[in-house]
């Protein structure tokens, strides 16, 4: 039985379509910026709905800033998940070619996206609150406790995050089962305490009332 993305983690050892896959990615980052700019309401603004990022040009100024951060900010968790995996491979003494590794976390990262924007849909259709103090998502355990730093970075994409990058090590990087199962359990930590510090600092520096950014 195929998992869900196993044949497309499969075929990036053999044909690993880097360019496309980096302008998917950013398209989508941008395109998930650009939706915010239509379910945003700002407090001082006193202007909500979905005019609210048209009526208002210092907001869309904010965003058009947002998308370039944002972006920014990918290609880093990017990069950061690229040298993880290398690492993996290289403590498994395994071997994997790098455009292929980058190939298959710009992969892993376009699927994320895609999963928080359907999210992010989901949210306004059903009129759930897109942010409070800290970033909300209906995936996680901020519906509990939404201003909980700690609580708000548990929840399913978390989960899916380590689930796909145990697909590429197993099915592009070719590690065995054990290992792909021990670096998915060091990933639950990595991944869980790097999404709580970059939350921090975001909450920190930039205490915006946006969509419910989580990374």
């Amino acid at each position: 039985m195929r998992l869900p993305f196993q044949k497309s983690f499969e075929r990036l050892t053999q044909y690993p379509p880097l360019k496309m896959l980096a302008l998917i990615v950013t398209a989508l980052v941008v395109l998930r910026v650009a939706i915010g700019m239509f379910i945003v309401i700002p407090n001082d603004a006193g202007i909500g709905g979905l005019t609210a990022g048209i009526i208002n040009p210092i907001l869309v100024l904010g965003f058009l800033v947002r998308a370039l951060m944002s972006a920014a900010l990918n290609w880093l968790i990017i990069m950061s998940l690229f040298l993880l995996v290398l690492i993996y491979v290289r403590v498994s003494k395994r071997f994997i070619k790098e455009d292929v590794a980058l190939s298959g976390v710009i992969f892993l990262m376009i699927i994320i996206t895609v999963y928080r924007i359907i999210l992010q849909f989901i949210q306004v259709i059903f009129d759930i609150p897109i942010q409070t103090t800290r970033g909300f998502s209906i995936d996680s355990l901020a519906l509990l406790n939404p201003d909980h730093l700690w609580i708000s970075k548990i929840g399913l994409d978390l989960f899916l995050q380590v689930g796909l990058l145990g697909m590429l090590l197993k099915y592009t990087a070719k590690l065995p089962k054990k290992d792909v199962i021990m670096w998915m359990l060091i990933s639950v930590v990595v991944l869980y305490l790097s999404g709580v510090g970059i939350e921090y600092l975001n909450h920190l520096h930039f205490n915006y009332r946006f969509d419910g950014w989580r990374y």
